[in-house]
């Protein structure tokens, strides 16, 4: 697990020490609200006999309070917004709700650090795309950081 956040934070401090201490306080937030809930997924999708239940029933609470806070910023924006982009909303929203819905599922089968320590793959999986879609530079931190985050995940699930 330190290896993984070792190559984590050197990720992070690619570009020197953060000097908006705003921003770091929003992804410390983050970080904090992503812990939380995924204890909170664990635990939910561990209590009832089926995780698919607690997954159906997220996924129907979480739809209702987003709709709600929708209506509230602007019905008519949202409308709008949904109507000129429903492609995009569509299947970000399924790729989104899978995505959620396995990690429930894996959270209730498996231990949470472990579940945990593999989602940080994203990492490795955005180095990827970052060099390949948008063009960015690999250079030896970023590789090394990367490395250790891959070298991480493969000790945890030895």
């Amino acid at each position: 697990m330190l290896t993984i956040c070792a190559g984590i934070i050197g990720l992070t401090f690619l570009r020197g020490i953060p000097t908006n201490y705003r921003a770091v306080g929003y992804a410390l937030l983050t970080a904090l609200f992503v812990a939380c809930f995924t204890l909170l997924d664990s635990e939910g999708a561990k209590l009832g006999e089926q995780a698919v239940t607690y997954i159906l029933w997220v996924f129907i609470l979480e739809g209702a309070l987003m709709f709600v806070v929708g209506l509230l910023v602007g019905a008519a924006r949202m409308l709008s917004f949904t109507v000129e982009n429903w492609k995009i909303c569509m299947s970000s929203g399924f790729v989104m709700s899978l995505a959620h819905g396995l990690i429930i599922w894996a959270l209730a089968r498996s231990e949470v650090s472990l579940v945990s320590a593999l989602r940080e793959s994203s990492v490795v999986i955005s180095m990827i795309l970052g060099a390949i879609i948008l063009r960015e530079r690999l250079g030896f931190q970023k590789i090394i950081c990367t490395f250790l985050v891959v070298a991480g995940i493969i000790v945890i699930t030895i």
